[in-house]
């Protein structure tokens, strides 16, 4: 198996499998971004963000067959290795020494059991097939950003003033589009309604927020099930309820309850949420890339939000979502 594929197989690995990984040293780790796919000198993966002791990095990862390529490949005198965060290895024939700050070992039978989706002589098609996991990196950091602010208000507010301000700013941005669809109407009725009330901290949800706080992904998966099942606000404005009020506030609860592993399992429900219907401008500027789910939908938002450069945003650039560590550290401070 050449390098490249070896790569490409890690890397779908560590985004696809939910496991309970653990480093060398035995410390739990969670991987929440794989980074950026990096062809070019240094680091395979650059800006890697991952969960552990309690704190999230950002940091670069290397990928090699046997811990002792790091010195065959004369890492250890190349100045570009020397902060490397996460050294992914099949085979740890160097242990207990660790050349970087952590070492994550991935069994070779589960490597070579892992299948792309269609059988690749090489791995040319994995070029193509990261312009998919750009979005998706994309869309988790929108979904970190929006989470990082809904964490601040929960904080300073309590969850019941958090869950009105993020209403609130929600329907602002929304009531800035020419047409406002009457079920948006609606929601705006709800907020109305709270306007001048004392605000307690079980308004909302009070049963999602519990959920959440406690870190029972089963419950609170329910419960946003349940709100998109009655879809009061008809299935499309609610969709954009919870991806933009509901989700953001419940995924910083979560990461801060005692078990912050759980939000992992509210992220895996996301990615299987469909889109209610295409959004014309997103046609118009990636007429290319499918609308099917709604995190597509909302990673080529936040590329363009991102993207300063008008003629560029029709073409994704892999830009990895955690170059900036402030917004992911801001959930993990826990102290």
């Amino acid at each position: 198996m050449k390098e490249q594929e070896l790569q490409y197989r890690i890397r779908c690995i560590l985004r696809a499998q939910r496991c309970d990984w653990h480093t060398t040293s035995g410390v739990p780790i969670a991987i929440l971004s794989i980074g950026e796919w990096n062809r070019q000198e240094g680091p395979d993966f650059l800006s890697m963000a991952i969960h552990v002791e309690g704190r999230c990095l950002i940091g670069h990862g290397e990928v090699h067959w046997y811990a002792s390529d790091w010195t065959k490949h004369n890492h250890h005198r190349q100045a570009q290795y020397e902060r490397v965060l996460l050294h992914i290895v099949v085979h740890d024939d160097c242990a207990p020494v660790s050349f970087a700050q952590y070492t994550l070992v991935i069994p070779e039978d589960v490597i070579r059991r892992y299948m792309p989706v269609q059988e690749r002589g090489d791995c040319t098609i994995a070029v193509a097939d990261e312009c998919v996991h750009v979005v998706r990196t994309y869309a988790q950091r929108r979904l970190l950003r929006k989470a990082s602010d809904a964490l601040i208000w929960i904080r300073t507010l309590g969850i019941g003033m958090a869950w009105h301000r993020a209403l609130e700013d929600f329907i602002r941005r929304r009531m800035s589009r020419r047409h406002m669809p009457n079920s948006m109407k609606r929601l705006k009725q709800m907020l109305a309604s709270t306007c001048g009330t004392a605000i307690v901290d079980d308004a909302g949800h009070p049963a999602l927020w519990q959920a959440c706080s406690q870190g029972n992904a089963e419950q609170a998966l329910y419960e946003y099930a349940s709100i998109l099942r009655a879809a009061p606000w008809g299935r499309g404005t609610t969709i954009e309820y919870i991806v933009n009020v509901l989700l953001p506030l419940g995924y910083a609860l979560m990461l801060n309850s005692s078990k912050p592993c759980q939000a992992q399992y509210v992220l895996d429900w996301y990615w299987t949420l469909p889109a209610a219907q295409r959004y014309a401008e997103l046609q118009r500027q990636f007429p290319l890339i499918e609308q099917q789910y709604v995190w597509q939908q909302q990673g080529l938002l936040e590329y363009m939000r991102v993207c300063t450069v008008p003629y560029a945003r029709s073409t994704l650039h892999a830009v990895a979502a955690h170059s900036s560590a402030d917004m992911v550290i801001t959930l993990f401070d826990r102290v």
